[in-house]
C-alpha cells in the first residue's frame, strides 16, 4: 500500500494511525526505506521554507530562477507532443503543433526558481510504501525468527551473543 505524508507527520504517527501503536514507527521507516530521517523524509512547509532560506543566503538567492522545465504541449487531437517537467535552455523552442499556427515557434518553458525545485524533491519524499495492517502479525515474528541468535561457538544465550571489545588496546 502507498501513504501520502501529511505536512509535519512524523513515523510514529503514521504507526498509531495505521497500527493503532506508535512504537511500530520502526516498520514504518523500513518497510518505507527510510534509513536516514534528515534526508529521507519530507521536511514540513516551515522547515521547507527555513531550510532554503540557510541554503540559499535569503529569499533573493531561495526565489532565483535554477533552471527552466518544459510546459506539456499537445496537438489539436490531444495527443502530448511535449511532456511537462524536462529540463531545458531558457530558449528552448519547438514549431506550434496548433494546425491554425502552422509555422509558429513556441517556447513551452517555465522558469523553476531554487525554492520550487527543493519543494519539488521534497514532495517526492510524501509517497511512502507501508505494510498493511493484516501483515502485521506475521511480519513481527518473521523479524522476531530472523533477528533470535542461533547456537554457534559466540553464543551465550537466546538473546546474547559473545564479542571481542575491540577498543580495548593493550599498553
Amino acid at each position: 500500500n502507498k501513504y501520502l505524508i501529511e505536512d509535519g507527520e512524523r513515523p510514529d504517527q503514521i504507526a498509531l494511525k495505521l497500527y493503532g501503536d506508535p512504537g511500530l514507527d520502526w516498520i514504518i521507516r523500513m518497510v518505507g526505506e527510510i534509513t536516514n530521517m534528515p534526508n529521507d523524509w519530507p521536511l514540513s512547509s516551515q522547515q521547507l521554507y527555513d531550510y532554503c532560506v540557510e541554503k540559499y543566503n535569503g529569499e533573493v538567492g531561495m526565489n532565483r530562477v535554477r533552471y527552466y522545465q518544459t510546459t506539456e504541449v499537445k496537438d489539436n487531437e490531444g495527443r502530448t507532443i511535449l511532456p511537462a517537467r524536462l529540463a531545458v535552455d531558457e530558449n528552448f523552442t519547438i514549431p506550434d503543433p496548433d494546425r491554425q499556427h502552422q509555422g509558429n515557434i513556441i517556447n513551452p518553458t517555465e522558469p523553476v526558481t531554487n525554492y520550487a525545485y527543493e519543494t519539488n524533491l521534497n514532495e517526492d519524499k510524501r509517497e511512502l510504501y507501508v505494510l498493511k495492517k493484516g501483515y502485521i502479525g506475521q511480519f513481527l515474528n518473521d523479524m522476531r525468527d530472523i533477528t533470535t541468535y542461533g547456537f554457534n561457538s559466540e553464543f551465550v544465550d537466546p538473546k546474547t551473543l559473545r564479542v571481542a571489545n575491540t577498543r580495548v588496546t593493550n599498553p
